[in-house]
């Protein structure tokens, strides 16, 4: 009500509770000193000096505020306590009512399992870094302790980076080897010191990575036997023959990898190798130069029983023969870097090998090619059961000196299977000749059953000099005018096709993509359906990339129409992806 706060201002008492009504009166009441007064020299007379010590000496109203202040205290540490538990208590009922806590212990088990892959390894340790998601996830309560404890996998893979290690965490990865139980484990070991070549005694090896380190190097070496995954980077055979015992064996090894940096298997490391040889069940290899694994009659690896090989260089064509001669059951073989070459002078190989058939090969990827004896080496391949096939040289964008022979490509199809599925090819002369351009017209003929491809375009080197015989024509409108649905051909290109990735890097002219689009149009869902053609597969992605005049567009975009096509096209659902280089 008006004049209520005044009212309040104005009343000499101190009103504590609202419901019974205790105030606090001043029991003493004596005007203040009037400021003027203070400020003049003026001594007080004997009534205000007797009156004023009267004043002074009751302390009983100043005692009252004390106590009364002291008691407010305690009522406001009291309602804290009481508002942080009723603030608790409602925090439990929130936890309490919470959705995750309806959510199956199936369910949330598979999310646990997620987060764990998505760290890759469940237990890291980086120098003295450690990071353990499953302890993590163990921590937040009770029930997600007993949930992570019934997952095995999410504490089985392991990931050491070895460097000087000042503290001990060989508990937390006992820990971690006793949570995994009976699942198999997955072991990463990383060295990032500089990669030694030189014998180290066993205390120069603890100096270097910690007596820590070692211990728990140790350890996980120790559980060897239950790994089913393990890879390892710059590890010296010291590493391994200061703890790999003789007894170590792989009975559930399957996957494999090693990076040596450029130093040779010793003798240091015998039982370590001689394990993985013998190991029974080991399928998928990868290395980064098969040189080091070959050893004295080729026995590091147990060859005739790998599924996948992965090699990051291979320079020798020894090498290669010896991969595709003692591997007969390969599923997946991938190459980075095949830079290798004749062998002696005055011996081409390439005219003496003999056909190698590898009848379960379903993906061959082999690139970074400086020879063209590679392609006399594919040639020479039998590949019955062939889905993938990548080769390509150092680069697509890079200066090569090879181009892609495609009278070896057509050899190999012709005496492989035509159940190929993906295709590529980078990368290819931008000034193909006729010939050229009709060798792979036949390889293209030969694949039914093509459903991806890739094709990239050499950039016209300006330096040199170009065939004479050279089509001018860009790749990209020819291709597409072979892909189009005519009447007049007795037979559909690529009738499974429904991926195109064209790469070309030579001058494109805007004119032609309206009749790209026709063909693109044509292998639509709808038009398919509507011309009722279900031995065609229809386009759903279609991606080109070239050059253009700016003076052609001088917005540097496509022209409207072709935009609205592409988007016409989008809806119907199929994706064309049109990229240009504007080139003044």
């Amino acid at each position: 009500m008006p004049g209520s706060d005044n009212s309040i201002q104005n009343d000499p008492t101190i009103l504590l509770c609202t419901s019974c009504k205790i105030n606090i009166l001043p029991t003493c009441s004596f005007p203040s000193v009037a400021l003027t007064t203070l400020r003049m020299n003026h001594t007080p007379s004997d009534i205000d000096i007797a009156r004023t010590m009267a004043v002074l000496q009751e302390e009983r109203e100043m005692q009252s505020y004390d106590e009364e202040i002291q008691r407010v205290r305690r009522v406001m540490e009291r309602l804290e306590v009481e508002k942080e538990m009723l603030n608790q208590k409602m925090e439990e009922r929130r936890s309490w009512l919470a959705p995750i806590r309806r959510l199956p212990v199936e369910i949330l088990g598979k999310i646990f399992v997620e987060v764990a892959n998505f760290r890759n390894y469940a237990f890291a340790i980086h120098h003295n870094h450690v990071e353990a998601v499953a302890l993590v996830i163990s921590q937040v309560s009770s029930h997600w302790r007993n949930v992570a404890f019934e997952l095995q996998s999410i504490w089985s893979s392991i990931h050491l980076t070895l460097r000087k290690m000042t503290s001990d965490v060989t508990p937390l990865l006992q820990m971690h080897i006793e949570n995994a139980a009976t699942h198999p484990l997955s072991i990463f070991i990383d060295n990032v010191n500089e990669v030694v070549t030189t014998a180290l005694t066993i205390a120069q090896l603890q100096e270097l990575i910690g007596m820590h380190g070692f211990r728990f190097l140790q350890m996980l070496v120790g559980h060897f036997s239950r790994s089913k995954t393990i890879e390892m980077r710059y590890i010296s055979s010291d590493f391994l023959s200061y703890t790999v015992q003789e007894s170590t064996s792989f009975p559930i090894l399957r996957s494999f990898s090693c990076i040596s940096g450029g130093e040779d298997i010793t003798p240091h490391d015998t039982y370590f190798w001689n394990a993985i040889c013998t190991a029974p069940v080991l399928r998928h290899i990868q290395v980064d130069k098969v040189t080091y694994w070959m050893g004295a009659g080729g026995n590091r690896v147990p060859w005739g029983q790998l599924r996948s090989l992965y090699i990051h260089a291979l320079e020798r064509y020894t090498d290669f023969r010896f991969i595709i001669t003692h591997c007969p059951q390969l599923e997946t073989l991938e190459v980075s870097e095949a830079s290798f070459s004749r062998g002696p002078e005055g011996f081409s190989w390439g005219d003496t090998i003999e056909p190698v058939e590898l009848p379960s090969l379903r993906k061959l990827d082999i690139g970074g090619v400086t020879s063209d004896d590679y392609y006399s080496a594919l040639a020479s391949l039998i590949l019955p059961s062939l889905k993938t096939l990548h080769t390509g040289t150092d680069g697509p964008y890079g200066e090569v000196s090879v181009r892609q022979d495609l009278q070896s490509l057509v050899s190999l199809v012709q005496r492989s299977s035509c159940a190929l599925t993906e295709l590529h090819l980078y990368p290819i002369s931008s000034t193909l000749t006729q010939t050229s351009f009709t060798l792979l017209l036949k390889v293209l003929e030969l694949l039914p059953c093509l459903e991806y491809l890739l094709v990239f375009m050499r950039p016209r080197n300006e330096s040199t000099t170009e065939n004479s015989n050279a089509v001018n024509d860009p790749f990209t409108p020819r291709l597409f005018s072979l892909l189009s649905l005519s009447p007049s051909r007795s037979r559909t290109l690529l009738p499974r096709l429904n991926d195109l990735q064209l790469h070309e890097h030579s001058a494109f002219d805007v004119s032609c993509l309206d009749a790209i689009l026709d063909t693109v149009e044509e292998r639509t869902g709808p038009r398919l359906n509507a011309a009722k053609r279900p031995d065609v597969s229809a386009l759903k992605n279609v991606f080109i990339c070239t050059k253009i005049s700016c003076w052609q567009c001088p917005e540097e975009r496509l022209p409207p129409v072709v935009e609205e096509r592409v988007a016409t096209l989008e809806r119907n659902g199929t994706k064309c992806n049109i990229v240009f280089d504007f080139e003044l």
